[in-house]
C-alpha cells in the first residue's frame, strides 16, 4: 500500500506549525527563567525584624499604640522600600497599620528603624508584633 500524497502546501504548514511550537517553547523557558532570576534577586535581599526589638506603647488616651524596633537586611544585596506590618492582638488582632523602615532602602547587613502608630480606639491588647511584607 503507498502512502495518500499530500497537498503541495501541508508540508509548509507542518513546517511552520512546528517552528512555532519551538518559539512558544523558547519564549516560555525564557519566561520562566527571567522569573527565577527575579526571585532569586528577591531571596537574596532579606529584610527581618530584629529579634527582641519590637516596643508597644499605648499613647495618651489610649486611643493609639506606637510600636518600634529595629529591621535588618540580612540578604547579600539591597533591599528598596522595606515595609512592614505593625499588628495588635488580645487573643484575636485587634488593629495593624503599616510602616516604613528609616532608611527605608537597607543594604546587605545595615540596620534601620521603624515606628509607627496603630489606632485602637480604647480597645484592650496584650501584645504587639511587627513583621516585613514587602520589599524591592
Amino acid at each position: 500500500m503507498t502512502p495518500k500524497p499530500t497537498k503541495p502546501g501541508a508540508a509548509r504548514w507542518i513546517v511552520g506549525g512546528l517552528v512555532a511550537l519551538v518559539l512558544l517553547g523558547a519564549c516560555l523557558a525564557l519566561a520562566v527563567l527571567s522569573a527565577y532570576n527575579d526571585r532569586l534577586r528577591h531571596d537574596a535581599a532579606h529584610p527581618e525584624v530584629v529579634d527582641g526589638s519590637v516596643e508597644c506603647e499605648t499613647l495618651p488616651g489610649r486611643d493609639y499604640v506606637r510600636v518600634s524596633g529595629n529591621v535588618e537586611n540580612t540578604g547579600t544585596e539591597s533591599a528598596g522600600s522595606v515595609e512592614l506590618a505593625l499588628v495588635v492582638y488580645d487573643g484575636q488582632e485587634v488593629a495593624r497599620a503599616s510602616a516604613y523602615s528609616d532608611p527605608i532602602d537597607l543594604a546587605p547587613g545595615q540596620r534601620g528603624v521603624f515606628d509607627g502608630t496603630i489606632t485602637i480606639a480604647g480597645a484592650h491588647y496584650t501584645k504587639c508584633v511587627a513583621r516585613v511584607v514587602s520589599w524591592k
